[in-house]
């Protein structure tokens, strides 16, 4: 508790606001201000000792108050108060930080915030208005160490105006920061000049973009032909024409962005380009028709312009007008435009038509003797026309082809005949005739005998001879060549009995010394598959869980073989990759390419195998018990996911919340059932701990929730029961032990026999045992004869049902009893088998001592598995 003067503090007033009410009525009392500190050392006892204790506290709060007070008045001690506001505007809807600090630390931490005058909030032992703790919110932060107490606040959206913080701590000085609303607004350009005009190769740099903006603003000019300048200042060096165009200034800050007028900067040159309406260059015109044509240009300032006539003689004007047309006018145009700084042209022809008069052919010659094979070289036909001819080749089948060129380079025995070429406008046209005499070759006449040109024959069949034939002038000479390149000279190709190195295309050449011909046969030579391999050749080979893999098989075949791998139901030639999308754990696996083919209606099959092993990420421990069975001692219980390779390696992480964490790490030695179960002592009593489990492998970690756990009180503390309370509880249970006697007699006297006493024994035992305040924490463990796998956490990714199984599986084991504390267990669960035989439980000794065990540990995995009574006769 901080007092601001030597007035009491008002029962119904907070010490922020006495504070604010003091300094309201006398500006003075920062300047006085006496600071005194309670710290509560009494621990709260429920029951009858209660009300000793809070008068004792009382008492002893009153005395320290007291002393504190007069020594802080006897030396005059102040605390200096620092408040600093981030972001330094204020903005709707973004959160502004109030850091507030002080020089020295305080007992009592009571920090309060207000915003011109109003109070936003206190801030006592770093909870949020005292009830949430900062460490669970984000409306407040503080630092003991450092006294620093941090309060975000986040201003409205609407009626933004400046605003005063300000903080006091514990009702002892405070400070205040005055925070300007963002703004922006007022974008003006100077000199406001609407179009500036500047010779090209200058430099404009004269114009500044202003705007009213809090915080600073940036600025940026943009203008033509994406031009961007990041400055306040548009600057423009060796300006072009290119740059004619309009510029805007615009200013950015957290407000947002304002624009400015556009100003336009016209840059002066010389005509940039000539353009012609109509647009074309080339005009075909006949006797009286007539002629008109606009010329432009894009000058900085405005051109001139003069059309140039084909005699040389010239007119002042963008137009070019002819009404009627002569074969005089037959030539070239040209449009100049021109300024102060140059000039530029442009040209149109324009052409007065008439027919051809004669054909002529290049080289003359209009009769030629050649041989198939030959080149007839270029015949070219050329004719006086305006405007000029086309040309059309008539060949000696009819066929027309456009151009004034007969090319014939590679005469065929089809070539031998007329040629006819005629050259034409719209005016009239003529004609010209060309003969040529073709000798030819083979060409396609080769035919074999038998006619078939593919066979298909099983390695080891014979093949039996083929003749090849041709229409030859002279006569023919015959060559086979061998798929290998081998050739043979004769026209029979003689094959003994067939293997597969005889597969392939065999091909027979006619020629003469005109020329020759070539025609193909296939031969296909069918085998077994035979030398299936994989790539990669490696197994087994370990890969990563959700990661793709891909294994290509192959085998060496004829015809091409169709594949299958272990779990496809579709033989096919596409099935040679094995891939696996998203490999999960359970595909860990041997799998099998096989390879077939057909040969005479019969499967012909190969196969080889290759085993993946997928390695996965580490599981969350999503099922973690914690009891704490004593003042200093706490058990920890949890099921491995067994399923992850590698292994995972265990790491118990604990902590208070006052404490920094510590850490131990687990060997992964599991019992029978696959329990993990951790002792932990020398804990401090009293004292909420929380724990959580990281599992971790070579490919990453992952880490439970936090499960926390308060360790009993000591016996130093439980002695300081009201002794007349203990002598009760005393008496009524020795009471209770003297009738449990008495009970115990008569069942004894009334039945008799072994049988009834075992059967008190038991009872007595079960008594006793759930008496005991330190029982394990699986007292009761009864597996079942199902096994539930534990599932995967989410945070390890994409869960796969064929990997892990449903996570809503029954329990197999009963609840874990504790007194009223229940904890739900699930374990795997062993074979119907392994109920017969005792469970042999290896636990994990963090202090590397896994030889002891702990007699009480034995009793927690005790399994409940009661034998069947024997009826009495």
């Amino acid at each position: 508790m901080h007092q601001t003067d030597n007035r009491p503090l008002s029962s119904n007033v907070l010490p922020s606001r006495k504070v604010a009410s003091d300094q309201a009525k006398n500006p003075e009392v920062p300047n006085r201000t006496t600071v005194v500190h309670f710290e509560n050392n009494a621990a709260r006892k429920k029951g009858i000792p209660y009300f000793k204790a809070l008068t004792s506290s009382i008492f002893r709060m009153t005395c320290v108050t007291l002393s504190t007070l007069i020594a802080c008045i006897i030396t005059g001690h102040v605390f200096c108060i620092k408040l600093s506001v981030s972001p330094d505007y204020i903005l709707g809807g973004t959160d502004l930080a109030l850091n507030c600090s002080l020089e020295k630390k305080l007992t009592d931490h009571l920090v309060t915030f207000y915003k011109d005058a109003t109070l936003l909030g206190f801030i006592r032992n770093c909870s949020e208005n005292g009830l949430t703790s900062c460490s669970l919110t984000t409306k407040c932060h503080c630092d003991l160490n450092t006294s620093t107490f941090i309060w975000n606040y986040t201003p409205s959206s609407e009626n933004v105006i400046d605003a005063t913080f300000n903080c006091t701590m514990s009702n002892s000085q405070n400070d205040r920061v005055t925070v300007k609303k963002a703004e922006l607004s007022g974008i003006t350009i100077s000199p406001a000049i609407p179009v500036f005009r500047a010779t090209e190769n200058a430099t404009v740099d004269n114009f500044t973009c202003t705007a009213l903006c809090w915080p600073e603003c940036s600025f940026k000019w943009t203008g033509p032909n994406n031009f961007i300048n990041n400055d306040d200042k548009l600057r423009l060096s060796n300006i072009q024409k290119s740059s004619s165009g309009k510029y805007q200034c615009q200013a950015t800050n957290v407000v947002g962005t304002n624009y400015s007028n556009f100003m336009e900067i016209k840059v002066q040159h010389s005509p940039d380009k000539i353009s012609l309406f109509p647009s074309m260059t080339y005009y075909t015109k006949e006797e009286g028709d007539s002629l008109n044509v606009t010329c432009s240009a894009l000058c900085e300032p405005e051109c001139h312009f003069q059309w140039t006539y084909p005699n040389n003689s010239k007119h002042n004007s963008s137009i070019l007008q002819i009404k009627s047309l002569q074969r005089t006018h037959d030539g070239k145009y040209t449009c100049r435009a021109f300024n102060y700084f140059g000039h530029k042209t442009s040209d149109l022809t324009v052409t007065i038509n008439f027919g051809p008069r004669e054909i002529l052919l290049s080289p003359s010659n209009s009769n030629y003797s050649k041989k198939e094979g030959d080149s007839l070289g270029s015949i070219m036909c050329t004719a006086d026309c305006n405007p000029a001819c086309r040309f059309e080749w008539t060949y000696p089948d009819g066929t027309k082809r456009n151009g004034s060129y007969l090319v014939l380079s590679f005469l065929q025995k089809n070539h031998d005949g007329i040629y006819k070429c005629k050259g034409f406008n719209d005016v009239g046209y003529k004609e010209k005739i060309v003969t040529v005499t073709v000798d030819y070759d083979p060409g396609n006449s080769i035919f074999f005998s038998p006619s078939s040109t593919s066979y298909t024959k099983m390695e080891g069949e014979l093949l039996g001879n083929i003749t090849c034939s041709a229409d030859c002038k002279p006569s023919c000479m015959f060559e086979w060549t061998y798929p290998d390149g081998t050739k043979s000279p004769g026209s029979t190709l003689r094959l003994v009995r067939l293997n597969r190195t005889q597969d392939g295309v065999y091909k027979c050449k006619g020629y003469n010394l005109i020329g020759y011909s070539e025609k193909t046969i296939t031969v296909a030579v069918n085998y077994s598959p035979e030398s299936i391999r994989l790539s990669p050749n490696n197994t087994p080979f370990i890969v990563r869980e959700y990661t793709t893999v891909r294994v290509i098989c192959r085998a060496d075949c004829r015809p091409t073989c169709s594949y299958q791998w272990t779990g496809q139901n579709i033989w096919s030639s596409t099935n040679k990759d094995l891939t696996l999308t998203s490999i999960r754990r359970t595909s860990t696996d041997t799998y099998t390419c096989i390879a077939r083919n057909i040969i005479n209606q019969s499967y012909r099959y190969a196969e080889v195998s290759v085993s993946i092993i997928v390695h996965t990420l580490p599981t969350k421990v999503t099922k973690l018990t914690v009891d704490c069975t004593g003042s200093t001692t706490v058990s920890i219980a949890w099921i491995p996911d067994l399923t992850v390779l590698p292994t995972q390696n265990y790491t118990l992480h604990y902590r208070t919340n006052s404490i920094s964490g510590q850490t131990r790490g687990i060997s992964n030695s599991t019992n029978q059932q696959n329990i993990y179960l951790i002792h932990i002592d020398k804990l401090t009593p009293l004292t909420n701990y929380m724990f959580k489990i990281s599992s971790e492998n070579y490919l990453g970690r992952a880490e439970s929730n936090e499960v926390s756990c308060k360790t009993f009180a000591s016996e130093a503390v439980d002695s300081q029961v009201n002794s007349a309370f203990i002598g009760g509880i005393s008496l009524i249970i020795l009471a209770l032990l003297v009738f449990a006697v008495i009970i115990t007699l008569m069942l004894l006297h009334r039945f008799g026999g072994t049988q009834s006493q075992s059967c008190i024994h038991k009872c007595f035992t079960k008594i006793f045992r759930s008496s005991k305040g330190k029982e394990g924490i699986y007292e009761n463990t009864q597996p079942t004869s199902e096994y539930c796998n534990p599932g995967f956490d989410g945070s390890e990714g994409k869960i796969d049902s064929n990997v892990a199984a449903k996570d809503n599986c029954e329990n197999t084991y009963e609840p874990l009893q504790r007194g009223k504390q229940y904890t739900t267990l699930p374990v795997p669960v062993i074979k119907p088998a392994d109920l017969r035989k005792a469970l042999n439980p290896q636990y994990i000794n963090i202090d590397g001592m896994t030889k002891k065990t702990n007699p009480e540990e034995k009793i927690a995995l005790r399994p409940l598995v009661k034998p069947k009574p024997k009826r009495n006769t």
